[in-house]
């Protein structure tokens, strides 16, 4: 080892080390939000705190972690020592610590995103053909909820040293908020965990903390890559083909023995309906039966 080029290199004249407190990021709407790229049929926040872009996030994320990656394994033999092979790629979560403003906009953010993947969105939003309101507690499509989120470790320029892409993310925890008596108040703060498809690194050419606009982080949704289109809404029904007929977004509530007459089904709160989505739909006659007919 040459003592001289490793004091060279750590002490920084051969460049700057990465420093973990030089960070930005970047995070943008669920895809299938009204700002998010695909239209407007994940539906409004009902917290109100998607009205604006998403910038501020990045000025109060406190502590970010760059996702980790690795491969599953199984045994194989052909001759000689049992050996390990690849046959998985294993993507850990992400967590991310975000202070509270006066307001709370950021919970409240996370919040609205987590309960409208779950339903619950502002009134008279995301809805499909043919609905008049979404359905509360019924998932919304995948690709309608995930957005995209931008690690982005800086040099003291604030420039981009890299740019870490997690892709398809969405929030899977709002962590509590501890608060406690005291002479001095503490900021309030809570931890964000992301789920995500897969993360990679991409080209930071061009980009600048200073020199980010408002559209950059979430105002519209422009993806680092290339991901599957979903299903077009206006061609809904032809994506639900049974045999020769059409499975309708609304059908009639089916009985025990395939009826479809006068039966109503009841809900979870105790209301009886007679029209059930087609997000939720069984066959009649196939209830609790993964078969369709």
């Amino acid at each position: 080892m040459n003592v001289s080029e490793f004091n060279h290199i750590v002490s920084g004249e051969a460049g700057e080390m990465g420093r973990n407190n030089l960070y930005s990021i970047e995070i943008y709407l669920p895809r299938g939000h009204k700002n998010g790229g695909i239209g407007g049929y994940f539906g409004d926040f009902y917290t109100g705190a998607d009205e604006n872009n998403t910038k501020f996030l990045s000025y109060k994320a406190k502590t970010v972690t760059i996702p980790g990656k690795s491969l599953g394994t199984i045994e194989a033999k052909r001759f000689g020592p049992v050996y390990k092979v690849a046959n998985d790629l294993i993507i850990d979560t992400v967590s991310m610590t975000f202070m509270c403003s006066a307001d709370y906009a950021e919970h409240k953010f996370f919040e609205g995103w987590i309960a409208g993947i779950m339903g619950a969105v502002a009134p008279g939003t995301g809805m499909s053909a043919g609905q008049k309101a979404r359905q509360l507690y019924t998932v919304s499509y995948y690709y309608d909820y995930v957005g995209q989120v931008n690690i982005i470790p800086l040099d003291r320029q604030g420039g981009a040293s890299a740019n870490i892409v997690m892709m398809e993310a969405y929030p899977t925890n709002v962590g509590p908020i501890e608060m406690a008596w005291g002479e001095t108040g503490e900021i309030a703060n809570f931890t964000v965990t992301w789920s995500f498809k897969d993360w990679n690194h991409t080209s930071v050419d061009g980009w600048s903390a200073d020199g980010r606009s408002s559209l950059a982080t979430g105002s519209s949704y422009e993806s680092d890559a290339k991901l599957q289109e979903p299903v077009n809404r206006k061609e809904r029904a032809e994506a639900y083909k049974f045999g020769e007929g059409v499975v309708p977004e609304f059908r009639d509530a089916p009985g025990n023995t395939g009826d479809l007459g006068n039966y109503e089904q009841v809900s979870a709160d105790g209301t009886r309906i007679n029209k059930v989505p087609h997000e939720t739909k069984r066959a009649p006659g196939k209830e609790g039966s993964g078969q369709y007919t």
